[in-house]
């Protein structure tokens, strides 16, 4: 029975399980969740505002943020972004990948 508890405690050391419950332990506090909130505030909030400064979003910059956006409105975050999104999607537009013809 002794050899039986020791072969499952290596197992689970040696596998993805004990990390497994470390990781419950820490996101059971919520300090994760909460910090994936900051994070993911601050780089939609900053991005939102370079291409405001700009005052310009290429279509590719415009789809970036619609990413950013999306995965920023499933966690039930929106507060005043859907406005501020809205304001860089009325910006002209301007494709980089396109040459002008001399």
């Amino acid at each position: 029975m002794s050899h039986d508890l020791i072969l499952i405690i290596i197992a689970l050391i040696g596998s993805n399980g004990i990390w497994a419950l470390v990781m419950y332990c820490i996101n059971r506090k919520g300090s994760t969740h909460s910090l994936v909130r900051a994070v993911s505030y601050h780089l939609l909030s900053s991005t939102v505002e370079k291409y405001l400064e700009q005052g310009y979003a290429t279509p590719e910059a415009r789809k970036d943020l619609e990413i950013l956006y999306e995965a920023y409105k499933a966690n039930g975050w929106n507060g005043d972004m859907k406005s501020r999104i809205e304001k860089v999607f009325d910006l002209p537009t301007k494709n980089l990948k396109k040459k002008d013809c001399i």
